[in-house]
């Protein structure tokens, strides 16, 4: 999975809701995914969410507020 983070970061939207530590649902890519959230966030359906990485089949995304890379600032 190399390529994965170059290939498919990107902009989702929640299609179930996510409540961490429980899984929900995304929509990437015109695809319905798993997904989990790796903030102490609860993500309700509809919100934006960027995907930041790959566990298995399960997306993990973050609410595009928490997406920024404060790195480069």
């Amino acid at each position: 999975m190399s390529n994965w983070r170059n290939e498919s970061e990107g902009e989702a939207i929640v299609t179930e809701t996510i409540v961490p530590p429980q899984r929900g649902r995304v929509r990437f890519r015109g695809t319905c995914w798993p997904a989990r959230c790796d903030r102490q966030v609860a993500l309700s359906e509809g919100t934006f969410v960027r995907v930041v990485d790959r566990q298995g089949i399960v997306l993990v995304v973050r609410p595009e507020d928490f997406a920024i890379d404060t790195r480069r600032f």
